[in-house]
């Protein structure tokens, strides 16, 4: 950027925190709400600053729903409903660039947000890990539940300041208690997920982490490294996901809330899905997971509600409805296949 761009993005930095620390007292308006996001919505780079100054507060979670509203155009509709909208489109915020010189403003969020995100002596920690099969809730003391899946691992870390989920491997649903003076952050490796009054879903595998809200917003973010100075993040809300990689972020999409979740309920439900797929996900709850070469087996397709409870009959039941058998070091065999 130009010098007279840096100043007008310092400018915006300037009125980012303003709106940080205006959003965050309690007698805010929704008049204020409203021209909040106006500002918001009229510039890239009002996006930019709003989103770098998030980041220095390391408070996200003190920012509710309700203020990432897009105004309403139509007079009319305002006059008869002063309620705000929610957004109707995913706010999509990356940082683009390196701030040269902090304003004394961002220079004093900066102190806070170091002050915020340093352990606290009265931290408490929790760490679980589940075995093929098993399933766990969680009950924290802020009200917050964890549902963990089978083969999940988590670390707990609650200072008065931050609640911070390690998910390190496996599959969570959280149903997060609002707090808005202590955020609550899911770290999976690749990146992280502020809640934002929220309840959804992270399944994670070696390559892709798969983010699905089912109530209220999160934001999620890419990791930052040498390889990602600027990590892109994105606001997702309610019925909608995105997926986390090495590669970044994926555009956020629309799902089928009932089975992001149906997992809760131990089944598993497939419409014309490849058996490498079913297997794939079946092997997270064997005690014992089965080999298979997915090219001989991608032209058999599976459709159905399957029990995770018990996977053993699951697996036979497929063995047997596709004709397939299992060889003594229990790779599946097509019986068209020679070996």
């Amino acid at each position: 950027m130009h010098q007279d761009s840096n100043s007008q993005y310092d400018q915006a930095l300037d009125q980012a925190s303003e709106w940080i620390v205006k959003l965050r007292a309690p007698e805010v308006t929704e008049l204020e709400r409203v021209e909040f996001s106006r500002w918001l919505n009229s510039s890239n780079m009002h996006l930019r600053a709003f989103d770098e100054m998030m980041d220095l507060w390391g408070v996200m979670g003190d920012v509710d729903e309700q203020i990432l509203i897009e105004p309403d155009k139509n007079e009319k509709n305002e006059k008869e409903d002063n309620r705000p909208s929610l957004v109707s489109k995913i706010l999509q915020m990356r940082s683009t660039g390196f701030i040269t010189s902090l304003t004394a403003v961002a220079g004093v969020v900066l102190a806070v947000a170091l002050l915020i995100l340093s352990p606290s002596e009265s931290s408490e920690f929790m760490e679980y890990k589940l075995l093929p099969g098993e399933d766990a809730l969680v009950l924290l003391d802020d009200g917050t539940n964890i549902h963990l899946n089978t083969r999940s691992h988590v670390k707990i870390t609650y200072t008065k300041d931050l609640r911070l989920v390690e998910l390190l491997s496996g599959e969570a649903y959280f149903e997060v208690a609002s707090n808005k003076t202590r955020p609550f952050v899911v770290d999976t490796g690749k990146g992280t997920v502020t809640a934002i009054g929220t309840a959804f879903n992270i399944n994670r595998n070696n390559r892709i982490d798969t983010i699905s809200v089912t109530e209220g917003m999160v934001r999620v973010k890419q990791k930052k490294d040498a390889t990602t100075p600027y990590p892109a993040s994105k606001f997702v809300k309610e019925n909608f996901r995105t997926q986390l990689s090495s590669n970044g972020l994926t555009e956020v999409e629309k799902i089928d809330q009932t089975k992001t979740v149906e997992w809760l309920s131990q089944t598993i439900t497939y419409k014309n899905s490849p058996i490498p797929v079913v297997l794939t996900e079946l092997n997270r709850y064997l005690a014992e997971p089965v080999n298979f070469v997915p090219s001989t087996l991608n032209h058999l397709r599976v459709s159905g509600t399957f029990s995770t409870e018990v996977p053993e009959d699951t697996l036979n039941a497929l063995l047997s409805s596709f004709d397939l058998s299992m060889a003594d070091n229990r790779e599946i065999l097509a019986s068209d296949c020679t070996h």
